[in-house]
């Protein structure tokens, strides 16, 4: 079955995706599996109401390559010495 691709929603929905999609920048910014994880799934349940958003679609793409970005930094033998690390005191 084809997918007609759409680029012209109207106005409330452009707006109810750009909130989700702020939603998902910031979730990315925390750069965790778990913010990832979420921000995955944010997308997900957006393309299942909205199959034929190219935009979304597009983004997805990045959206998976940042989350296996995420993934591979934090199963990193230097993540892991980073993160069993102790704190500089300072004074």
């Amino acid at each position: 079955m084809a997918v007609a691709f759409r680029f012209d929603f109207p106005p409330d929905v452009l707006e109810e995706r750009d909130k989700v999609f702020q939603e998902i920048e910031e979730l990315l910014l925390l750069r965790t599996v778990d913010a990832a994880e979420k921000a995955v799934a944010l997308h997900r349940a957006w393309v299942e109401r909205y199959p034929d958003d190219y935009i979304a679609l597009d983004a997805g793409s990045h959206l998976l390559m940042l989350y296996d970005a995420i993934i591979a930094t934090e199963q990193s033998p230097s993540a892991k010495v980073m993160a069993e690390a102790q704190p500089a005191v300072i004074g």
